[in-house]
């Protein structure tokens, strides 16, 4: 029985000359195992030299439940702004948007606790169809964390959809003007997530906002907890280590302030080394 299982890409982030293993959901996976869960990845890679790489790196932070197709293995160009916050240069049509369902698969998340995913892998029908058959018959709690990037025709589409399946809803600052505006809404921020919430059916969603901290909307009532003042060094995976960090919270329990607050520290460790993997959390 697995905790937790994520869904989606896992890739190489280059920065440079030098490349981290990454993707938003495989870093979900990766975190949650090191915070203490039995977790699993859903992903695919290619049958090539940066997948054979790819797949060693990888095998010692999650179990891997992994296709490997025709398609090259998924690389993203990272670049960082003057504040270290990333910029992303994704490559198309790549292993991890051909993930299709098979036994192991269902087995996996037939009795697992808690089902993440993302918006990026949603790009290619061939993975999304998947991961909507996914959704359609998951009974534990689905975490969704929007996880927006440019280039994603159809986005709209996708988190209307994905939403109507969605326990826990994550976004960062950015996301909630995209989705505000997607909506058409001319209420404050509050406002609008409170009613999503209603229309959604959802337990919480979580608002990162950086260096701000974070907040939680749960029960009718909004929380804030700010963050802890750290050296930045690169800001990529600080989202995804918040997000492992919220599921290990419900998994344990935790009150709304603890899990709040132990979310906001945990992403602002990652944000202190450069990748979204640090060597300890």
């Amino acid at each position: 029985m697995y905790d937790l299982v994520c869904f989606g890409e896992v890739l190489w982030d280059v920065f440079g000359r030098d490349k981290k293993i990454g993707g938003a959901p495989f870093n979900a996976a990766a975190i949650g195992a090191r915070l203490g869960m039995k977790t699993a990845m859903i992903t695919a890679v290619g049958k090539d030299i940066l997948g054979d790489e790819l797949v060693k790196k990888a095998e010692g932070n999650t179990k891997l439940i992994l296709q490997r197709n025709a398609s090259a293995t998924g690389t993203v160009n990272v670049k960082l702004d003057r504040k270290k916050n990333p910029s992303f240069d994704i490559k198309p049509n790549v292993a991890y948007d051909h993930i299709k369902p098979n036994a192991e698969m269902a087995k996996a998340l037939s009795d697992a606790h808690f089902f993440c995913f993302g918006t990026l892998a949603q790009r290619s029908k061939v993975s999304r169809e998947t991961l909507r058959q996914i959704l359609k018959g998951f009974e534990g709690v689905t975490v969704y964390d929007f996880n927006h990037r440019k280039g994603i025709r159809n986005w709209e589409e996708m988190f209307r959809e994905s939403i109507r399946y969605t326990d826990v809803l994550k976004l960062n600052a950015e996301e909630l003007k995209l989705l505000k505006k997607a909506y058409g809404s001319k209420s404050n921020d509050e406002e609008f997530v409170l009613a999503l919430m209603i229309e959604n059916n959802l337990m919480h969603v979580f608002v990162t906002l950086g260096e701000e901290g974070a907040a939680l909307y749960t029960g009718g009532e909004v929380i804030y907890v700010d963050a802890p003042e750290v050296d930045v060094v690169d800001t990529t995976g600080c989202g995804d280590a918040f997000t492992a960090a919220v599921v290990y919270s419900l998994f344990r329990s935790f009150d709304k302030h603890k899990m709040l607050s132990f979310a906001v520290e945990k992403a602002s460790r990652v944000a202190m080394v450069r990748g979204a993997l640090p060597g300890s959390l």
